[in-house]
């Protein structure tokens, strides 16, 4: 749906004013509207870059946003990005689970219960002094191969040995292609040490949100040491959480259309006239001298 807005102001006294005066007396408000456009167009970018929006729904966003001349004396601005709508006008709780029913990449338990394993990164800058001090000591997980795996794939889950493909494998999904067993990527990990926080200072939900982090080495050939740090979480059919909450409209499209009327209806006075004047000009009947020759 796209999110729109419209600034109009009253024209009754250049229709007025002979046909015949044309667009180009009418220049400066014809550039006074393009102005107000442009001018639009970079406030709905800042109040977009300024919302508290994750960075990838921000980049859409800012993409989407565009402008034209629409005629002689209006302009359109608009997004057509696909959750501007919602973003504005706010959004309904969501449950995340629902990508279990068209994801291909769901792995199953042996009671046929779907679930992802959904990997989470975090920022040493967001993270508490104690707990990074922990995790950069940590030896490193590594990836040994890219491989795949059938969709759908069977597991045993257990605390200790994680993951291990069940030994009956029901066909989950076929390849339009092959009409075989769908084949999806998948890697092969060395797993090295996983964060255990026992500090009785910190808070459960601390412990919680970090718990089972691995380092990655991420340090380019030469270049200084750096590492990623990731917790996996299970995202699974039937549990009770993984749902978004409400939440309320932004309205950025009604705020930028508030604060853009005041300054448009005073750029559009200003240019109508200077415009008017010049166009009564042009229209005004010449006089003439008569000279006789004698």
């Amino acid at each position: 749906m796209t999110t729109d807005f419209q600034i109009t102001v009253d024209m009754g006294k250049l229709l007025e004013l002979p046909a015949s005066s044309g667009k180009i007396i009418f220049a400066n408000l014809s550039e006074s509207v393009a102005d107000v456009a442009r001018y639009g167009h970079a406030g709905w970018s800042k109040l977009v870059q300024q919302a508290p929006l994750w960075q990838g729904e921000k980049a859409a966003y800012l993409q989407s946003l565009q402008w034209k001349m629409t005629g002689d004396y209006s302009a359109e601005i608009w997004s057509d990005y696909r959750h501007a709508y919602e973003i504005d006008n706010g959004r309904p709780p969501y449950d995340l689970k629902k990508m279990l029913n068209t994801s291909t990449k769901v792995r199953r338990t042996k009671d046929g219960r779907r679930f992802l394993v959904i990997p989470m990164r975090h920022n040493v800058d967001s993270m508490p002094s104690a707990v990074y001090s922990a995790a950069k000591g940590l030896d490193a997980s590594t990836v040994v191969r890219d491989t795949f795996r059938p969709a759908g794939q069977v597991v045993n889950l257990s605390p200790t040995t994680g993951m291990t493909p069940a030994r009956r494998q029901p066909r989950f999904m076929s390849d339009t292609g092959t009409k075989k067993t769908l084949m999806v990527a998948s890697k092969v990990y060395n797993w090295g040490d996983r964060l255990h926080l026992t500090d009785k200072r910190m808070s459960k939900a601390t412990k919680r949100l970090y718990a089972g982090m691995v380092r990655f080495d991420t340090t380019a050939g030469g270049k200084v040491p750096s590492s990623s740090y990731l917790t996996f979480r299970i995202m699974m059919e039937g549990s009770k959480g993984w749902i978004v909450k409400a939440r309320p409209g932004l309205h950025l499209a009604k705020k930028l259309t508030d604060s853009l009327r005041p300054m448009a209806e005073a750029e559009f006075s200003a240019a109508m006239q200077i415009d008017i004047t010049s166009a009564a000009e042009q229209v005004k009947t010449p006089e003439y001298t008569l000279y006789r020759q004698t």
